[in-house]
């Protein structure tokens, strides 16, 4: 058996021109957290939780690189904390379900954009005869979120397992969250291939774990000494070159 992981942001999906998905998805959830602060007796200014959500991107930042993550729920309470140091141990647990609703439910309502043809080439992937995965690093959304989304997408049933570094607190590029995703479709890492847009997370993350890796090569190559085992232009390349890919290791 035979699989293709991909890389889910800037390989399979991306915000609109401009930004045009991301810039209200980003002013929902400052507004929504206001109003439970609100809730609470909190009237905070809107430059106060903009800060401190910066600050919690700068953290799962800093964590994805160290190749960790963790639950969803433990970065709201980060979050809770770079609002006010104490607010995570004094907040009313009803009040803390809701502040997570309000940093997770709008990715549903102002969501990203599917590369143009991204389930075509998903579907002619599984017409290949590999099995499909997904590796995510995570920010602001849960994985339940992004299964949901993707399940009206008609996407989810296409993959035979979907790994998000805060669900499985592993991120890219440590190998070993490539290692777990191809386990759990008992593949050996040597009959898996992955795909993504970064040379650092994706591909040298993939290759230390034993997969072959693909490189969407969306920006200029920059000094690194990392070589994907195949460069495409963009996503509608994919079937062609796993094609390439499946040939060759079948004939081993």
């Amino acid at each position: 058996m035979y699989a293709v992981t991909l890389d889910l942001w800037r390989t399979l999906i991306d915000e609109g021109p401009g930004d045009s998905t991301g810039r209200p998805r980003q002013a929902a959830r400052v507004s929504g957290i206001l109003d439970v602060m609100r809730s609470v007796g909190m009237d905070l200014d809107r430059k106060t939780v903009e800060q401190s959500m910066a600050r919690m991107r700068e953290s799962f930042d800093r964590d994805h690189d160290a190749g960790v993550d963790v639950r969803f729920e433990q970065r709201v309470s980060e979050l809770a904390g770079f609002i006010r140091p104490d607010l995570p141990e004094s907040l009313p647990s009803g009040a803390f379900a809701r502040l997570v609703d309000a940093v997770d439910a709008p990715f549903l309502t102002f969501p990203p954009l599917p590369v143009p043809g991204a389930g075509d080439v998903l579907r002619r992937l599984r017409t290949l005869g590999a099995r499909l995965a997904l590796i995510s690093n995570t920010g602001f959304t849960s994985a339940n979120t992004y299964r949901k989304w993707m399940k009206t997408l008609g996407w989810l049933d296409l993959f035979d397992v979907t790994t998000f570094s805060n669900e499985a607190a592993v991120a890219k590029p440590t190998p070993e969250v490539f290692r777990m995703t191809v386990k759990a479709m008992n593949i050996w890492p040597s009959n898996a291939l992955h795909v993504g847009d970064s040379l650092a997370h994706d591909v040298a993350g993939a290759q230390r774990a034993g997969l072959r890796a693909v490189w969407i090569q969306r920006s200029a190559h920059s000094s690194t000494d990392v070589v994907p085992d195949f460069v495409v232009a963009s996503l509608s390349e994919l079937p062609a070159t796993a094609e390439t890919w499946l040939r060759s290791i079948r004939a081993r």
